[in-house]
């Protein structure tokens, strides 16, 4: 159970990777301050940030708190179980142009064709993920009640709750230094490492 409750969690922290390192550019380019707390603030607007914090596996988290029904839970359940294939197998290919990027950007010398393409390759699976998890979420959402809405919302989604996404949650299923976005976005840019 533990190892499939990472499995899931891993491709939200793929979206949390790819929001993050993209905040950190605009912060970067606008010379906005703030920190990490200003980084979360804007990363609040953003419909996929929304999407995770209503997913099922969010929403389920925090089950007693919001008081589901047995059928909510079923129906809840139904739609995580029925979304994880899809979910794991573009995490999967995510992470194979992870490592292409890392193999483009560790040699002597930076090979821009291959970043290149395959940052084109990312943004379109990136595309499909995320029209993926906001139909999951919009389909949890009408599961749920509106009060029950109001109060995740409150509680901050259920990504976002008391586990938070740093410590074991969202962010523990993966190691997230080996994401080239997270690498590249503190700089604002792809920084090609030398070996000296």
């Amino acid at each position: 159970m533990k190892t499939m409750t990472r499995k899931t969690f891993g491709l939200l922290a793929l979206f949390v990777a790819l929001v993050a390192a993209a905040g950190g550019v605009l912060y970067a380019q606008h010379g906005q301050g703030g920190g990490m707390m200003g980084m979360m603030s804007m990363m609040q607007d953003c419909p996929m940030m929304k999407g995770m914090q209503e997913s099922p596996a969010a929403v389920l988290q925090h089950q007693k708190e919001l008081g589901l029904s047995a059928e909510q839970v079923k129906r809840l359940q139904e739609l995580k179980d029925s979304s994880h294939p899809s979910h794991m197998q573009m995490m999967q290919q995510m992470q194979a142009l992870h490592q292409q990027i890392r193999q483009a950007t560790s040699g002597a010398q930076f090979d821009e064709a291959a970043v290149r393409a395959a940052f084109n390759r990312m943004g379109n699976l990136h595309a499909e993920m995320g029209v993926a998890m906001m139909r999951t979420g919009h389909q949890a959402r009408q599961v749920t009640t509106p009060e029950q809405r109001e109060k995740l919302a409150k509680m901050g989604g259920g990504m976002m709750g008391t586990h938070g996404m740093m410590r074991g949650g969202m962010m523990g299923g993966m190691n997230m230094e080996n994401c080239p976005m997270m690498k590249g976005g503190s700089h604002g840019s792809m920084q090609h490492q030398r070996n000296n």
